[in-house]
């Protein structure tokens, strides 16, 4: 009797012995994979800061070079591409004026028109998306022959109304009745709400716009001396030093908006980017030289590294970097 409580005792021990190693080992393992959890959350943090400083520093670097006080020297704003490279990676920087843009909420109904033959050649439907935006942008409730007003939208079951006023953002497009995301993609490049101007100033427009402008004017018979002079200068390769052979196209303007991105492809092919919109300030402002209006990180539409002719590059030396 005395052996068989004791056989039924050391059962137990064992038992109890085996479920304390199995919960020490369930302890352990859980140990191991929240550190493992903590190292990749560590190292991801790790990367991105590596990212977030590297952007921040070509940001600093275009700012500088963009308000560089030597004409010759400054960067140009017409949308063309800088090239950096380092051992590790390869930085691609383009800044744009906004004066270079079609500002949707100033500009006429012949450069809207324009501006979309890039989304449509559907004449009908370029009409109809140029009096709707302007519907949605005037303040009057009188509808345009192919635009639309409050009760149009009513009727379409919208659940909501033309705002009658400016449009804050480009993106603002995707509320005006038949404006799609495919639409506004093929004229993002081209448009903007921060020009504040009715027309387009050839010296900041990229050489795709000048190309598009001077297409239409084609189209409609006209012809402007100064937009082909401009489309001529800019089609001549660009130079491969940091000597701005045309002064005129690097004047910096008071309260003017650009746009500015920047992506890196790394060796792995890994890329990162940043779009922002600058405002430049008065010195006396607390902003200067520099106010920040948007800021997006990793959202590029389209790659900077995107099929490029070697000419259209500004490739830039270490120097830059320094």
């Amino acid at each position: 009797m005395r052996h068989k409580l004791y056989q039924h005792e050391s059962g137990m021990a064992l038992i109890i012995v085996l479920l304390i190693v199995m919960a020490i080992a369930m302890m352990a393992s859980s140990y191991v994979l929240s550190s493992r959890r903590d190292i990749r959350t560590t190292q991801v943090i790790k990367t991105q800061a590596s990212k977030n400083a590297d952007i921040e520093k070509y940001l600093n670097l275009s700012k500088f070079w963009l308000m560089h006080p030597e004409d010759k020297k400054r960067w140009v704003a017409d949308g063309r591409l800088y090239q950096i490279q380092t051992q590790n990676e390869i930085i691609r920087i383009q800044i744009t004026s906004e004066t270079g843009k079609c500002d949707i909420n100033n500009a006429s109904e012949d450069l809207l028109r324009a501006i979309l033959k890039v989304a449509t050649p559907d004449r009908k439907l370029q009409q109809q998306l140029v009096d709707r935006l302007i519907d949605w942008r005037d303040e009057d409730d009188e509808r345009l022959d192919f635009g639309a007003e409050s009760a149009d939208y009513l009727r379409r079951k919208f659940n909501y109304i033309p705002n009658n006023q400016a449009f804050e953002s480009v993106d603002d497009l995707l509320m005006v009745m038949d404006f799609d995301a495919s639409i506004l993609d093929k004229i993002r490049p081209y448009i903007t709400v921060y020009s504040q101007q009715a027309d387009i100033n050839y010296h900041n427009a990229s050489i795709d716009m000048l190309r598009l402008l001077k297409q239409d004017f084609s189209q409609r018979h006209i012809q402007d001396l100064e937009l082909d002079k401009e489309l001529d200068l800019k089609l001549n390769p660009y130079p491969l030093s940091n000597e701005n052979p045309d002064e005129s196209l690097s004047s910096i303007e008071p309260d003017q908006v650009y746009n500015v991105i920047i992506e890196i492809k790394t060796i792995d092919n890994i890329r990162y980017s940043l779009e922002t919109y600058l405002k430049t300030q008065a010195e006396d402002s607390v902003f200067w030289p520099f106010q920040t209006l948007d800021w997006k990180t990793n959202q590029l539409k389209t790659s900077l590294f995107a099929d490029q002719p070697k000419s259209a590059i500004f490739e830039l030396s270490n120097e830059f970097t320094n």
